[in-house]
């Protein structure tokens, strides 16, 4: 009789995880980065967000963009709850990069995506601190730019920027990109 009760009590406990509440829906938010936002004579290759939830990527390799342009982009890989982003070793002395992330990282469960994240850092003494900032409209519809890449070129807007019949592989890349949000506005920042 008591192997009976005892095999009883142990079947009523019920297998699976414990309800953790209501919907997650607060973006993934970096807790750690190696090196730090604004690290000054940068001489690495690549650098490591650390969020405070387990994070994924999707369209990395469109979604990242580097100001100023490098060479190649750069390629992003998750590890647990961090982003390592390997910049390649072809960066310029003396400048001031900005790696914008776009709507690439999400959490890993809810998929609630970390807007607006930017990571900047110089290989030189300091930051430059030149600012634009603006809104973009469609000319027909007056309706926010909402995704519009905004491209700045020093000295002026090139002609082969222009020209449809060239092929993008010959058209001169901005000097630095900024991304249009919901509202239609852009602030590129950390300019020269």
């Amino acid at each position: 009789m008591g192997w009976f009760a005892l095999l009883c009590c142990a079947g009523c406990a019920q297998v699976g995880s414990p309800d953790g509440g209501g919907r997650d829906e607060a973006p993934p938010t970096v807790i750690e980065a190696d090196p730090p936002f604004g690290q000054t004579l940068f001489d690495r290759t690549s650098f490591t967000l650390t969020f405070d939830e387990f994070v994924q990527l999707k369209d990395a390799r469109r979604q990242i963009l580097v100001s100023p342009p490098l060479p190649a982009p750069p390629r992003a890989m998750v590890r647990g709850r961090s982003i390592v982003v390997d910049l390649g070793d072809s960066l310029f002395p003396d400048r001031t990069y900005i790696v914008q992330f776009g709507e690439c990282i999400r959490d890993l469960r809810e998929a609630n995506v970390a807007k607006g994240l930017a990571y900047v850092f110089s290989t030189g003494l300091a930051l430059d601190s030149g600012r634009v900032r603006g809104r973009v409209e469609d000319a027909w519809t007056g309706e926010p730019g909402q995704g519009a890449r905004v491209l700045l070129f020093s000295g002026g807007l090139p002609e082969a920027v222009l020209d449809p019949g060239l092929p993008d592989s010959l058209r001169r890349l901005p000097d630095f990109v900024g991304l249009v949000d919901d509202s239609g506005r852009f602030d590129v920042g950390f300019l020269p």
